[in-house]
């Protein structure tokens, strides 16, 4: 008996009868909810109309920081959350996946009216860290006058990133130091723009979403300062072309974030709608129309890759294709609704569970499933 045939004689014998997931207005009522980073933001902003537009759904996003959404994300409040920093090893890697779906730097930037263009990575350190409080303390600078350095709110994605890439000590110096301006710390990437835009001595850290809204293309009261890695002299200003050649000394990288699917159990990861849908977010985010949304911000492209990251044939996501996934179908048959692909079971993102969708399964029987990124 071929595959195809024991995958009819299934569809027979699994046949069940369950209601259809409609709204009471006719429309598909499924709503993925995000929280997260403030510098992912915008490129889920600008992806935001052709992820619904696509996949008949509607995406809820909060800008409210990559520490609160991934908090948000563990404790199922939501379904996705953005992180401008990589998972923190303990919770966040035993509990969540993360997928990469952009590239950023860590932009320092200044008022465009003051007279300094290059820093090192060791005088930012030192500014942050409180050694450094003059600008005549930075190698070349003819100016002088106290620095006043912004920092984000603790559980900030950026800020976390400012003490990993520059070595900032965030428990105790950092913390004194912000302290000492009697300035309140920001919580978005875009107040930090927007804080050295508006003040002359003020020191920010942002993206270059941010550069590109703020800098010289844009508003054009921002600029970014060469960064030389370390105590070198080599000053590179940020790009996305060095951060795509790796001149760049501080680059860093956007993520995506969703509960692993131990912690959410098989029903919910197969059958809850808004989760389901999530997964579809990550693959969109990593499709040609998801790039053009990262790049349109002014982020890093990231490589597409040749097949879904969370591939809709492998419908329990164990990382096989085969009779378990047609089980998972049969358990739905002829189930219907005004959401394609409402759960993952209807694989073929038609609206409704049925043969079809064990068509998509055979296509690709004993092919690679998932795979954790």
């Amino acid at each position: 008996m071929t595959v195809t045939t024991t995958a009819a004689v299934m569809a027979g014998t699994f046949v069940v009868g369950t209601p259809a997931l409609v709204s009471a207005a006719g429309q598909c009522p499924i709503t993925v909810s995000e929280q997260g980073s403030t510098t992912v933001g915008p490129a889920l902003v600008a992806a935001q109309s052709g992820f619904q537009s696509s996949q008949g759904c509607s995406l809820d996003i909060v800008q409210n920081g990559s520490g609160t959404g991934l908090t948000a994300l563990l404790a199922g409040s939501v379904n996705i959350a953005a992180s401008s920093r990589p998972l923190k090893d303990g919770t966040e890697k035993t509990n969540l996946f993360a997928w990469q779906v952009g590239g950023d730097a860590m932009v320092i930037a200044v008022n465009k009216n003051l007279g300094l263009s290059n820093i090192k990575m060791d005088e930012v350190k030192g500014i942050y860290n409180g050694t450094i409080t003059n600008w005549n303390q930075i190698a070349g600078s003819s100016i002088s006058g106290t620095i006043v350095p912004r920092s984000r709110i603790t559980g900030s994605g950026s800020r976390d990133d400012m003490g990993r890439l520059f070595g900032i000590d965030l428990v105790t110096a950092e913390p004194a130091t912000i302290t000492a301006t009697g300035l309140a710390r920001l919580t978005t990437s875009n107040d930090e723009a927007d804080a050295a835009c508006n003040n002359a001595n003020q020191i920010v850290y942002t993206s270059l979403a941010n550069l590109l809204t703020f800098g010289p293309s844009g508003s054009n009261c921002l600029k970014a300062l060469n960064l030389a890695a370390g105590s070198t002299t080599s000053y590179v200003a940020p790009s996305v072309q060095t951060v795509q050649n790796a001149s760049y000394p501080a680059p860093r990288q956007l993520f995506l974030a969703v509960r692993k699917f131990s912690v959410i159990g098989g029903a919910a990861t197969t059958d809850t709608s808004a989760n389901v849908k999530a997964y579809d977010l990550v693959n969109y985010m990593l499709t040609s129309a998801g790039q053009g949304a990262v790049n349109q911000v002014g982020f890093v492209n990231q490589p597409i890759p040749a097949a879904q990251p969370i591939p809709d044939a492998d419908i329990n996501l164990d990382g096989a294709i085969g009779l378990a996934d047609i089980g998972n179908i049969t358990g739905r048959w002829s189930q219907t609704s005004n959401c394609k692909g409402w759960v993952r079971a209807d694989a073929n993102n038609d609206g409704a569970v049925g043969l079809a969708d064990i068509g998509k399964i055979t296509a690709k029987w004993g092919g690679a499933g998932f795979v954790a990124p």
